[in-house]
């Protein structure tokens, strides 16, 4: 992995990052609402979205080495769209766990999931990519 990659993998945990600086003095909110018994405790919770943000970031690596890296115009809209969609996914953190307006959160996870959805469209691997030609035979 080039010296980018560990940019992009950590890009994602910023937001998170600074939703644990806001509330760490006020995190036992979370604890006190009634759970249903299938609830994952806090702590797995925690290790699953760390995984998955690391997941993120590194498949945001994977899209930029694959489309030649730098930032010029074929990244423009895959990575656009990915920050876009990294930002909707913090403005639900800052609105769950610092605002507290669940409420607004339905409206964000929305947006959010047309925003994956517009990326699945533009993500598509190119036709002379490395991954294509190998599950192509090339």
């Amino acid at each position: 992995m080039q010296p980018q990659g560990t940019i992009f993998v950590a890009l994602p945990h910023l937001g998170p990052i600074l939703v644990w600086l806001l509330t760490r003095r006020t995190s036992g909110w979370y604890d006190s609402p009634k759970k249903p018994p299938w609830c994952p405790p806090h702590k797995v919770l925690m290790a699953g979205w760390i995984t998955i943000y690391f997941v993120i970031g590194y498949a945001s690596y994977l899209v930029w080495k694959d489309l030649g890296g730098g930032f010029g115009r074929p990244l423009v809209l895959p990575l656009g769209l990915y920050a876009v969609q990294l930002a909707i996914s913090w403005t639900v953190l800052i609105l769950f766990f610092v605002a507290r307006t669940h409420g607004l959160v339905r409206h964000a996870v929305f947006v959010s999931g047309s925003s994956v959805g517009a990326g699945e469209t533009t993500g598509a691997p190119r036709a002379d990519s490395p991954r294509d030609q190998c599950r192509t035979g090339r």
